[in-house]
C-alpha cells in the first residue's frame, strides 16, 4: 500500500484497514509513531504492530503501561511510551498494550458514548524513558534469564494492515518477558 506525504515527516495510509487510517510519523531524537485513527464503530479495536528484533532480544510489558526492548546482554534498546487514545471531542478512551511475542497490540475500548473518529498512538522512542526504574528492572530481569524471541531490524508494520504499510518506519527493539 502507498502513503501519500502529508507535512514534515508524516505519511499517511487511508483505508490501511477496514475503517481505519494509519499515519507514520518521525520524531525527534529517532523515534517514530504510529497514529492510527479509527473512523467509526466498525474499525477493529486492536491494532496490531509485528516488531522487527534482533536476534536475541524481545518485548516487555512494564507495570506503567509502557513496552520496553532490553537486548541479550540487558541493555534498553528502546520504549514505546504508556498508550494514549481519544475522541472526536478530545476525550480520552482507555487503551492498553499487551505483548504477544513480538506483536505489540494496542486495544482500545470504545464504548456507545465515544465520539468517532478516534486516534491511537503507539510512540516508539529509542532515548527517551517514563520510568527510568523500571527501565532498569527490565534490563535487571532480561539479564537474570528472561526468554527472547525474534529477529529483524525494525518496526514493519500493524499486522491488520499488512507488514508493507509502515515499511520498517518505527526502527526499533524490544524485550523479556517479566513484568517489573
Amino acid at each position: 500500500m502507498a502513503g501519500t506525504k502529508a507535512g514534515k515527516g508524516t505519511t499517511v495510509y487511508p483505508g490501511a484497514a477496514p475503517s481505519t487510517d494509519l499515519a507514520v510519523q518521525a520524531t525527534p531524537g529517532g523515534g517514530v509513531r504510529a497514529l492510527a485513527v479509527l473512523e467509526d464503530k466498525s474499525a477493529p479495536r486492536q491494532q496490531r504492530y509485528l516488531i522487527g528484533l534482533p536476534t536475541g532480544a524481545g518485548l516487555v510489558k512494564t507495570s506503567t503501561g509502557m513496552v520496553a526492548a532490553v537486548g541479550p546482554d540487558g541493555q534498553v534498546l528502546g520504549a514505546f511510551a504508556t498508550p494514549w487514545a481519544k475522541d472526536a471531542n478530545g476525550k480520552s478512551v482507555p487503551t492498553s498494550y499487551q505483548v504477544e511475542g513480538n506483536t505489540l497490540v494496542q486495544s482500545v475500548q470504545t464504548t456507545g458514548a465515544t465520539a468517532f473518529p478516534v486516534v491511537a498512538d503507539p510512540w516508539y522512542d529509542p532515548s527517551s524513558w517514563e520510568n527510568w526504574d523500571t527501565i532498569k528492572c527490565v534490563a535487571s530481569q532480561s539479564q537474570d534469564g528472561a526468554i527472547y524471541a525474534g529477529a529483524g531490524a525494525a518496526l514493519a508494520g500493524p499486522e491488520a494492515i499488512g507488514p508493507g504499510a509502515v515499511g520498517g518506519a518505527l526502527a526499533g527493539t524490544f524485550v523479556g518477558l517479566k513484568n517489573c
